[in-house]
C-alpha cells in the first residue's frame, strides 16, 4: 500500500471558531494545556474530544493509547462531528484501537464527506482517505476511476499538493503522461519530492513532455535534496547511462549507494554488477556477494547470481561463506550449486562440513 498522501490522515480540532453565543467559541484547541483540555472534553465539547482523542493517537503529551483515541472520537462522533468521523475511518483503515476493518472505515469516511458541519478540510481528507480504499480495493473492489473522481473533488475543496500527486499518479497509471504531467508539475512545485521524482521519469523517457534528460536530472536532484532514494538511483542511472551529462561511473556508483543507503530495496542490483565489473569503484567479488546474501537471500535470485556471473571467483566466494558460517539455506544453494550432494533437510552442521570441505 502506498503511503497515505498527506501528512495528517487524521485531525486534531485546530483553532476552531464555533457558532455565536456559544461558551466554547474562539478557542485554539491545539494549544490549549492538557487539564484545560480535558476539562473541555468532559463537559461535552466534541472538539476538545477529537484534541484529546489526537493527543491519545499521537503520544502528544501523555502516553500513546489507540483505544483510549477511539474512544474520545466516539464521544465528540456521537455529536455528529466530521472530524471524529474521519478519524474513526483511519482508525479501522489502519487498525489503530480498534479490529482492522476497511469496510468500516469507508462507512466512516463516506460518513464524515456526508456531514454538512464538517470543514473543507475534513471533507478533503475523508475523500482522500475513501480515495485510496477505492484505489487499492480495500474493502472495495478496486476502482481507479472512483478514485480519481475522489481526488478530483477534494482538489476543488481544498487544493493540496498530496492530492495532485495522487492524481498524477492515478493518470500516470492510466497512461495519460499529458494528464499526469500537468499534475506533477503542480505538486512538484510545492516541494512534493515525489512528485519532482516522477515528473524527472516522464522528462526522462519523453512521455506527456518533450524528453529532456537535463530537467529530468533538474528533477532528480531537487528529490535527491529530500533523500529521496529513488532519485538517488535515477541520478545514478543518468551518470551510467550518460543521459543529459558525460558518462561517469564514479558517480554513478556514489549515488547507488546512497540509494542502497537510503533504503532503496532495488538498487543492490547495481551495485553488484559495479563491484563485479569494477565500474566506478575496484572489482570486488565478494563485496558484491555480500551484497546478494544481504538483499537476496532468496533461492531464485541468488541462483541468478550465479547465472549472470557464471565466472566469478568461486574460491573468494567460498572462503567468505565459510569463515562467516551463513545461514543453512545460502551454505546449501551454494553447495548444490557447486556439487556438493543434495541431502534431505541436513544440518548446519553437515552443510558447513560437506562444503567447506571440499
Amino acid at each position: 500500500m502506498r503511503k497515505n498522501l498527506f501528512t495528517l490522515t487524521k485531525i486534531a480540532a485546530l483553532s476552531l471558531v464555533l457558532a455565536s453565543g456559544s461558551v466554547f467559541a474562539d478557542i485554539d484547541y491545539d494549544k490549549l494545556p492538557l487539564k484545560d483540555l480535558t476539562e473541555l472534553a468532559q463537559k461535552g465539547d466534541s472538539h476538545a474530544q477529537v484534541q484529546l482523542g489526537y493527543r491519545y493517537d499521537e503520544g502528544i503529551g501523555l502516553k500513546k493509547d489507540h483505544e483510549k483515541a477511539v474512544e474520545f472520537y466516539l464521544k465528540a462522533e456521537k455529536q455528529n462531528n466530521a472530524t471524529a468521523q474521519n478519524n474513526l475511518g483511519w482508525a479501522y483503515h489502519q487498525g489503530l484501537g480498534v479490529k482492522q476493518d476497511y469496510t468500516k472505515a469507508k462507512e466512516w469516511y463516506e460518513k464524515a464527506i456526508a456531514n454538512k458541519e464538517g470543514s473543507k478540510k475534513t471533507h478533503a481528507l475523508a475523500m482522500n482517505n475513501l480515495g485510496e480504499l477505492y484505489r487499492e480495493g480495500l474493502g472495495v473492489e478496486s476502482n481507479s476511476d472512483k478514485a480519481l473522481e475522489l481526488y478530483l473533488e477534494a482538489e476543488k475543496i481544498r487544493p493540496h499538493s498530496g492530492t495532485e500527486f495522487e492524481i498524477g499518479l492515478l493518470y500516470d497509471d492510466k497512461k495519460d503522461y499529458k494528464q499526469a504531467a500537468e499534475w506533477y508539475q503542480k505538486s512538484a512545485a510545492q516541494g512534493d519530492y515525489r512528485a519532482q521524482n516522477n515528473l524527472g521519469n516522464l522528462y526522462r523517457r519523453g512521455k506527456g513532455v518533450a524528453q529532456d534528460y537535463k530537467k529530468a536530472m533538474e528533477l532528480y536532484q531537487q528529490a535527491a535534496a529530500q533523500n529521496n532514494n529513488r532519485a538517488y538511483s535515477n541520478i545514478g542511472d543518468l551518470y551510467a547511462e550518460g543521459l543529459g551529462v558525460k558518462p561517469d561511473d564514479k558517480k554513478a556508483f556514489e549515488y547507488y549507494t546512497k540509494a542502497f543507503e537510503a533504503s532503496n530495496p532495488y538498487v543492490y542490483e547495481n551495485l553488484v554488477d559495479f563491484y563485479m565489473n569494477g565500474r566506478g569503484v575496484a572489482k570486488d567479488e565478494v563485496k558484491a556477494f555480500q551484497l546478494v546474501l544481504q538483499k537476496a537471500p532468496s533461492y531464485d535470485k541468488f541462483n541468478r547470481f550465479f547465472e549472470k556471473y557464471p565466472n566469478f571467483n568461486k574460491d573468494s566466494m567460498k572462503n567468505f561463506l565459510c569463515k562467516n558460517k551463513a545461514n543453512a539455506e545460502l551454505l546449501f544453494n551454494a553447495g548444490v550449486r557447486w556439487g556438493v550432494p543434495k541431502e534431505k533437510n541436513p544440518s548446519p552442521e553437515v552443510l558447513i562440513k560437506q562444503f567447506c570441505s571440499k
